[in-house]
């Protein structure tokens, strides 16, 4: 009960401390990641797509890897730009910091806290900034809630891994690391902060976080968890009650709907911004330590820490001095005045009232200049804010209105509608073209041993076949000859001129994935693209491949080839001449889409079976989703298209579909194989 206590009065605290002075922190927190996001990443997004060009490399991933550690001079700009990126993060936080301490002692002079924080970046920024990421990651399980530097959001892990990790029952001892890593992640809380406001050496910090929290670890978790999990609560109770009130406003007439629906999803942005910064001060007024920020009320912070800007700005000692010099000059003048003026005054009596009036005049001169700076804090925070609201106003019409927005194509993968069919089969194919009519259809070809193409996506037989062999080991009749085995049906293999036939036959367009081994002949492209060129583009068919140096060779043998680059991550917009990108899901961004449409490049996202996943792409507008379930994606995005129902859209956008519909999967996948 205590302990409780203890809680709800550092929240408190907190919340009056943050309401005290609102449009600092608000600034603070908004300012710095405006910059960050609108300026620094383009720029060093930019900077290492040249350093990818300087060295003849499309982009990062595994496949070009290999290709960067041949060039050793590209790994280490790469390296620099990576410890820049690192830097950067450092400095973000260390403004925070600074920000939060100093507008808690009554300082909001941003010239005071930049500069501050270029010191200890200058002085504590090398050593300091190689233990921010770890730091970071050790926070990551609840540091979200904490901090969130842009920096490190491309750092996840994609969704084919994470899914591979529950396919290999690899998921107990990923809970137990995150379970270390919490633990861990306590004992360090505080070495940054105290690195950054108490100017202690990293080993210092690290040996005095450990001291601090000795004893503390389960009080200062639930702390986290009861602040983070009311804040949730809070959150989901506006968001869900906006979003039952546009279930009633829909059933009104198309207009109202309409503009409560904007009105309700600029709310929605709005509330969720202001209060994620919100939630961010208060959580680091709480958990920063006592002697970094000063919570108690009604204490007078005219003179807070002045100490603090000695040691930094080197001229201080040199006003203070001066300024001392002439108040004891005019105390003794007004001394000398007051006692030939006043005999029956004592001189000490005069000079306490000088002195007192000299104090009070310096501490009128202080809250001036603090007052003088609080109505600029505001108007730009208040500008800042309209620019927002504004923006917001005119997204949310895009968004709900779906105003200048493409049609998304639905792809089938590997040319089957559910479980209709064998993967890659011709009798697959035909009933997916009668069921779902997809605008493309999405397959693989390989090489065979006589230099033949067959449709089969394992580099192994043996699941689909039942043999122990690779496609480039058998002949194109010995392949056409197999059944695979799927789902319960069976189908034979199919030659690539026998699928290409059928469905051209069918006015249907392929989406072809070229899967290339070690064992691929060496003219295989050569002979693909004359044999094949013509008739894929007259009929509308796209290649696409995870090997960018294949198709680097096929757009030198045929530049009017429509080919597009498989990218398994997105850390740096590549720089090819494809005509699009297929990208898994945890890759794509709006930033990536709209550089991509800047480029006339396509976007296509794989593998997409959910219809909450599909709805988010639908309304990020990529150019195509690739499916197992075309005919589901086509209902989906009918509904999307035609059906004004703005209470879903609204859900859709605030239900954080993907992460949570991906957990219900991979739970829903380890309760079967358990079966």
């Amino acid at each position: 009960m205590h302990f409780l206590k203890d809680i709800i009065f550092d929240f408190t605290r907190a919340v009056r401390e943050f309401h005290r002075r609102w449009a600092s922190y608000l600034l603070l927190m908004l300012l710095p990641s405006l910059i960050l996001v609108h300026v620094i990443m383009p720029f060093f997004n930019l900077l290492g797509t040249w350093i990818l060009r300087l060295f003849s490399i499309p982009f990062i991933s595994n496949v070009t890897f290999l290709e960067m550690l041949r060039q050793p001079l590209c790994i280490l700009c790469l390296v620099g730009l990576l410890y820049l990126l690192i830097l950067t993060a450092f400095f973000e936080f260390t403004i925070i910091l600074v920000g939060i301490q100093e507008i808690s002692r009554d300082n909001d002079n941003w010239l005071d806290i930049l500069l501050r924080s270029l010191h200890i970046l200058l002085h504590r920024g090398f050593k300091s900034s190689l233990t921010l990421p770890i730091y970071f990651l050790l926070i990551m399980p609840f540091g979200g809630l904490i901090y969130r530097s842009e920096v490190f959001t491309k750092l996840q892990i994609p969704q084919f891994v994470e899914e591979w990790i529950f396919e290999h029952w690899l998921v107990v001892p990923l809970i137990i690391f995150y379970i270390w890593v919490i633990w861990l992640a306590l004992k360090r809380m505080y070495m940054l902060p105290l690195v950054i406001l108490q100017d202690m050496s990293t080993r210092e910090a690290f040996h005095e976080s450990k001291e601090r929290t000795q004893g503390h670890l389960i009080p200062l978790f639930i702390r986290i968890l009861i602040t983070g999990t009311l804040s949730v609560a809070v959150a989901s109770g506006v968001y869900f009650g906006l979003y039952f009130l546009q279930i009633y406003m829909d059933r009104l007439p198309n207009v109202i709907a309409t503009a409560a629906g904007i009105f309700n999803m600029s709310l929605i942005q709005l509330f969720g911004l202001f209060f994620s910064l919100w939630v961010s001060v208060i959580m680091l007024l709480i958990i920063l330590p006592e002697d970094c920020v000063d919570l108690t009320p009604g204490t007078d912070h005219t003179y807070a820490d002045f100490s603090d800007y000695e040691d930094f700005l080197g001229n201080v000692d040199q006003v203070e001095e001066i300024l001392s010099k002439e108040t004891n000059e005019a105390i003794e003048a007004t001394a000398a005045e007051a006692t030939d003026e006043a005999p029956n005054k004592s001189s000490e009596e005069s000079i306490d009232k000088t002195t007192d009036k000299s104090y009070n005049i310096r501490d009128l001169l202080t809250k001036n200049r603090r007052r003088g700076r609080t109505p600029l804090v505001r108007h730009v925070t208040t500008a800042l804010v309209s620019i927002y609201v504004v923006s917001v106003v005119i997204y949310s019409a895009f968004y709900l209105l779906r105003i200048d927005m493409d049609h998304t194509m639905v792809i089938s993968h590997r040319g089957v509608d559910g479980n209709n069919g064998v993967q890659n089969t011709i009798p697959a194919l035909r009933k997916t073209i009668d069921s779902a009519h997809p605008d493309m259809i999405e397959i693989d070809i390989q090489e065979t041993k006589d230099k033949k193409f067959v449709v089969m996506h394992d580099s192994n037989l043996k699941s689909l076949c039942g043999i122990n062999a690779s496609p480039q080991q058998l002949t194109l009749k010995e392949l056409t000859k197999l059944k695979a085995k799927e789902h319960g049906k069976s189908a034979y293999v199919a030659s690539f001129d026998e699928y290409l036939k059928v469905s051209n036959g069918k006015k249907q367009r392929l989406l072809i994935e070229m899967k290339t081994s070690s064992m691929d002949s060496s003219d295989m492209l050569e002979r693909f693209v004359k044999e094949y060129a013509s008739n894929l583009k007259k009929n509308g068919h796209w290649i696409q491949t995870q090997d960018y140096m294949a198709l680097d060779q096929i757009k030198r043998l045929d530049p009017d080839l429509k080919t597009a680059c498989i990218l398994p991550l997105n850390l740096i917009y590549p720089s090819t001449s494809d005509d699009g990108y297929t990208m898994e899901i945890t890759g794509i961004n709006d930033p990536f889409i709209s550089r991509a449409g800047h480029r006339n490049q396509e976007v296509y996202a794989w593998t997409v079976n959910n219809t909450d996943e599909m709805n988010e792409l639908l309304f990020m507008n990529v150019s195509g989703i690739i499916t197992d379930y075309p005919s589901r994606l086509n209902t989906v995005e009918d509904a999307f298209e035609n059906d004004p129902n703005y209470a879903d859209r609204l859900y859709l956008y605030v239900n954080g579909s993907r992460k949570l519909q991906n957990l219900m999967k991979k739970i829903t996948y380890l309760g079967n194989s358990y079966k």
